[in-house]
């Protein structure tokens, strides 16, 4: 627990000195703020997959049980450890003794894709060399990453949202229920949400200055990573991120680019097997889905499966889905699907989203179109919510997998709000306090 301590005392320091954090404009007190809730959310997580689930199926304890494997090697062969830990030659024989002995090294499904819980082990493995086996310490660096990718995220919104809104840019970055839960534990979700935030926050400012080398070295490296943790939410990106880059250099015309971009990508992506490519994304998003529901079948009798439209590989096929699929993914589960407490937040946060669309239907501002974080957000988030939508058959992993796209797809609603409207309503309900609390926060959060 000292130790612990002593690294939670540097790293709440730390983040009220470094640079990247500072510049958000955030008071540091604020930001320190926010990470000690994030601890504090890792500490509930830890406390949850302790207690309310069997340590063989908790993700959070496999993860670190198989660290806990992969760093016995080094008291043995030090080659073998860095091998494991790097990847580089790391399919010697001799070395499935650790892997057989490892709960998730090995996936039974895994399409020919990387496998993104090696990333998690080996991070595990790599903080156990510094931690003295203390799973808090483990918990508190993932928790620094995650932190580190939010204010990457926050950043690159704020960059093109004015500053009258930079309150509700935070509470959708850093506040948002499923984004501060999944996002503060011993996850895939931590280190993916420290690759996004600085993957995207590092190509919006390489592409003010195309021979910043240091800033393309930071956003290839966090591509690599990215792509390695999950390939699922790289592919949602990339169509926002080709237009991002494209607006940069062709001022005018945003919206016919955006539309131009993703018919072409669409094209590539549903006839890429026609190219001489030995890749059929269809089959494999309708083999993902049959996989999904063949687990929940055999494996539990989960509470909060739901039915999807079942995918057969085709065009039609997967066409068909999309509807239901992005509804799953944007409502569900609603209020009368709650069964505990971390569903009911998600539930919560659901009838939030249909509130502010409901919002939007009076309050929204046509010309801001657009604008830089309505038309990446309207495409990653929808893009991501359509794939886990038709995909994944259990609400508690949709509230799970949908977490990324929840800050980008808020941040359109905030663009979209009409200040001059938004003041009529709350004048017409007599919650101006509404409006007078939000410039508090401003005012006291911000420098």
């Amino acid at each position: 627990m000292i130790l612990y301590l002593i690294f939670l005392v540097v790293i709440v320091w730390m983040i009220g000195k470094i640079p990247f954090f500072t510049k958000s404009n955030l008071k540091p007190f604020y930001i320190r703020s926010l990470f000690l809730l994030k601890v504090a959310v890792g500490f509930v997580i830890l406390f949850i997959y302790s207690n309310y689930y069997p340590k063989e199926t908790s993700d959070i304890h496999n993860y670190f049980n198989d660290a806990e494997i992969l760093y016995s090697s080094l008291e043995r062969s030090p080659a073998d450890f860095f091998a494991m830990l790097s990847g580089f030659d790391n399919n010697q024989p001799h070395l499935m003794e650790y892997y057989d002995s490892m709960a998730y090294w090995i996936k039974p499904f895994d399409y020919n894709l990387y496998n993104d819980n090696k990333v998690v082990i080996r991070l595990n493995a790599f903080i156990r060399l510094f931690s003295n086996g203390d799973i808090n310490i483990h918990s508190l660096f993932f928790n620094l990453l995650s932190f580190f990718g939010l204010m990457g995220i926050f950043r690159f919104l704020m960059k093109y949202i004015e500053p009258s809104r930079r309150v509700l840019i935070a509470i959708a970055v850093f506040l948002m229920p499923s984004v501060l839960f999944w996002g503060s534990g011993i996850l895939k979700e931590s280190v993916l949400l420290f690759a996004l935030g600085l993957f995207v926050w590092s190509i919006d400012r390489w592409t003010e200055n195309y021979r910043n080398i240091p800033r393309f070295i930071l956003a290839l490296a966090m591509g690599f990573l990215f792509f390695h943790v999950k390939i699922y939410v790289v592919l949602s990106l990339i169509p926002a991120l080709i237009w991002l880059v494209s607006v940069s250099i062709f001022k005018r015309f945003r919206v016919a680019i955006f539309i131009a971009i993703h018919l072409v990508l669409v094209l590539i992506a549903f006839n890429i097997q026609h190219l001489g490519v030995n890749f059929n994304l269809l089959e494999l998003i309708a083999n993902k889905q049959h996989d999904f529901i063949n687990m929940i079948t055999q494996l539990t009798v989960a509470g909060s499966a739901i039915e999807l439209p079942i995918m057969d590989g085709t065009l039609w096929g997967f066409i068909k889905a999309i509807p239901v699929g992005i509804l799953n993914a944007l409502f569900r589960p609603h209020v009368f699907e709650w069964h505990n407490i971390v569903s009911f937040a998600a539930a919560l946060e659901n009838l939030f989203i249909v509130g502010a669309i409901a919002f939007l239907c009076f309050t929204a501002y046509a010309k801001r179109i657009s604008s830089i974080p309505f038309l990446f957000g309207v495409s990653f988030s929808l893009i991501l919510l359509t794939i886990i939508g038709v995909t994944t058959p259990v609400l508690g992993a949709l509230v799970r997998y949908k977490m990324p796209a929840l800050p980008f797809l808020l941040s359109v609603f905030i663009v979209l709000m009409n200040r001059e409207k938004t003041l009529k309503i709350t004048s017409f309900l007599r919650s101006n306090w509404i409006i007078r609390f939000f410039k508090w926060l401003d005012n006291t959060c911000f420098a």
